[in-house]
This record gives structure tokens, sequence and C-alpha cells, in this order.
């Protein structure tokens, strides 16, 4: 089975990800072996919403093991569907760069 992993050992705030993008990554659990990571991507209709709304969730899942990544990202009417997508992407493609793949 592959995971990928990020290993740190605190909670970090704003963190650039992208072009004027940020996310939180939170990792309450101290461990010397690669955590599983969970992206988790919030829903807004498209038009509100902030990922520190969801902090303390975020904190509760990286209390059970694992690293979660909670990205901002951008709404209506200032981008389309697109995009949030490609922020999304971007988020995606930021925990592969930061992460370690482990067998």
């Amino acid at each position: 089975m592959r995971f990928w992993t990020l290993i740190s050992s605190d909670c970090k705030r704003n963190v650039s990800f992208g072009d004027k993008s940020v996310c939180d990554v939170f990792c309450v659990t101290q461990s010397m072996n690669p955590l599983p990571v969970v992206l988790f991507v919030y829903g807004g209709a498209w038009g509100s919403g902030d990922k520190s709304m969801y902090s303390s969730f975020c904190y509760q899942v990286s209390s059970q093991g694992f690293v979660v990544m909670a990205p901002n990202y951008t709404y209506f009417p200032e981008t389309e569907i697109d995009g949030m997508i490609d922020q999304i992407k971007e988020s995606i493609l930021w925990c592969h760069r930061n992460s370690k793949c482990v067998d």
C-alpha cells in the first residue's frame, strides 16, 4: 500500500502553495514515522467560507494520526469554477512535492 505523507511536528497557518494561495497544515500527532495526509476542501457554495472555519475539525482529524492540509481558494465573482479547480489542483501538487511516498 502506498501513502503520501508529510513529515511535520506542528500546525502551520497560511502556508503558501501557489500564486496567492494559502493553506493551513495540521500535524498534531508527534511521530517518528510518516503520517498519511488528508486534503480537506471545504464547501461554501462557491461564494463564501474560509479554511479557518474548519480548524477545529482539522485539528480533530489530525489528532487521530493524520496530517491535514486545508487550502483556501478564490470564489465567485473573482474567479470561475475553473479557477477554483486549478487552485485545488495546485494544493494537491503541493502535497505531492512536500511529501514522501513510502511502501
